[in-house]
């Protein structure tokens, strides 16, 4: 038998966000995490390696490149700091200049002389409304936390 509930998890998040529950100007939190495992002995690149292996950029891409995105800061950031607004180019930038991006942090932890694990994240403010036009495959990486009048809402 084929488990569907991840998949159901990802249409009930959008189903959340497209429903009546909020309203368009409520203020969400995007969050997104993703680590690689990496050997870094020999390696003096190890970290531009992992962070072009997690697939951070083209998370970060995949979601500011929808146009209601299109006047966000950190889209903003990067427009002004590369060339083309593509994933390529926003992946070569996290590659040599991640400590400048501001929302997003990077985590070394070494395990011994030849393995570490590389830690990327992303927190990315938005409204409600912006996040309805964005499709479903988009944000299943993306943990969503609305903050309204009344509390806090995670959507995983």
């Amino acid at each position: 038998m084929k488990n569907t509930t991840k998949d159901s998890n990802i249409k009930n998040k959008l189903s959340t966000i497209k429903s009546e529950t909020f309203s368009d100007l409520d203020l969400c939190e995007l969050s997104i995490e993703l680590f690689y495992d990496i050997i870094f002995h020999n390696n003096p690149d190890y970290v531009s390696t992992a962070i072009r292996k997690s697939g951070f950029a083209e998370k970060i891409y995949e979601l500011l490149a929808h146009q209601s995105f299109e006047n966000h800061p950190l889209k903003i950031f990067f427009e002004k700091n590369i060339k083309d607004f593509d994933a390529k180019s926003i992946n070569d930038f996290l590659m040599s200049r991640f400590h400048e991006s501001p929302d997003l942090s990077l985590f070394v932890m070494k395990h011994d002389d030849k393995r570490a694990t590389v830690f990327v994240a992303a927190q990315i403010y938005a409204a409600v409304g912006q996040l309805k036009t964005v499709n479903e495959d988009c944000l299943k990486s993306w943990i969503i936390n609305v903050k309204t009048d009344v509390g806090s809402f995670r959507i995983n």
